[in-house]
């Protein structure tokens, strides 16, 4: 008997509490015959990359990690690890030098390098990053938006995170914070990962009756005097086929946490230790200075002659 629920009218819920096994490099429900989907996940320039399944969190979405090792030292260019960077769409990813996601498309990830002088300039750009990552149609002809976030510490600790989304083009610059009360506007806060730094958020939501929704992610962070402050993610449009209701109903919503496997390392975030050559020959310099005067004060104690 398979765990797939499905009415006398043959109308199919969707499947749930799948039984996964990997059979011939798949993961695969032995009740049902489903597969997790997987996508094609590549990395460069001395990171490894890995893909795995934590059906305790969810059977949609295989998990890949991908790490950059010695990040605190510099690579053969004498520059050091800032942040990933997605070349098939073109954004940054995150500042983890251990960063975990769920795969919910094709990605191209690669490791960014700053000189140690463009260290700080070129990280503080991946300290808070707020990214749709997909659409995908369920068995149940509904649709799931998905929003990934990556926040660095550094960024100062959440107060909530969620999605704002509309289906009604005159609205796109209304999707923030301000306009969270407009009719058409609709925002929805993650409540089980609420203060969770990576991780991934979904919204079941029915079809549009135009066929599109525009969606961006967004967070508030606490900032150190106790204010707070909103920020965005960019407005993504995803065009949908199914048309079941005249306006955009969410059917449900998910969180997913990853931050037990996503990691900044060292605790000071890949903070540079290795001098430049300049930095060395000052060092060098001060050091003869100080036995320069240890000499001379020496002579002075001593009361050795001229």
């Amino acid at each position: 008997e398979t765990h797939r629920s499905e009415c006398d009218c043959g109308y199919k819920l969707e499947s749930t509490k799948h039984n996964i096994e990997l059979k011939d490099g798949k993961y695969t429900c032995k009740d049902c015959g489903y597969v997790v989907p997987d996508f094609n996940a590549v990395t460069a320039d001395g990171a490894t990359l890995t893909k795995t399944l934590r059906a305790d969190m969810t059977t949609k979405y295989l998990v890949a990690t991908v790490s950059y090792p010695n990040a605190a030292k510099p690579n053969k260019e004498g520059k050091y690890f800032v942040y990933w960077y997605d070349r098939a769409s073109g954004e940054i990813v995150s500042a983890f030098t251990t960063y975990s996601f769920f795969l919910t498309k094709e990605v191209d990830i690669i490791p960014v390098f700053a000189t140690q002088k463009d260290y700080y300039t070129e990280r503080a750009k991946a300290t808070t990053v707020l990214r749709m990552v997909g659409c995908k149609q369920n068995e149940d002809k509904s649709y799931s938006i998905l929003a990934e976030r990556s926040i660095s510490s550094s960024a100062g600790s959440i107060n909530s995170h969620g999605m704002i989304y509309t289906t009604d083009a005159s609205l796109v610059d209304s999707l923030d914070w301000e306009h969270r009360d407009v009719d058409g506007v609709k925002l929805l806060t993650a409540q089980r990962t609420s203060t969770v730094r990576t991780g991934l958020y979904e919204a079941k939501i029915t079809g549009a009756e135009s066929g599109v929704v525009y969606a961006r992610p967004y967070i508030v962070l606490v900032n150190a005097d106790g204010t707070t402050k909103t920020m965005y993610g960019n407005v993504v449009t995803y065009n949908l086929t199914n048309t079941q209701s005249a306006e955009s109903d969410v059917l449900s919503t998910s969180s997913y946490d990853l931050s037990d496997i996503s990691a900044e390392e060292p605790i000071t975030p890949t903070e540079p230790t290795e001098k430049n050559p300049l930095e060395k020959i000052a060092d060098l310099f001060a050091r003869l200075v100080e036995i320069i005067k240890t000499i001379l004060s020496f002579f002075g104690l001593t009361g050795v002659a001229r």
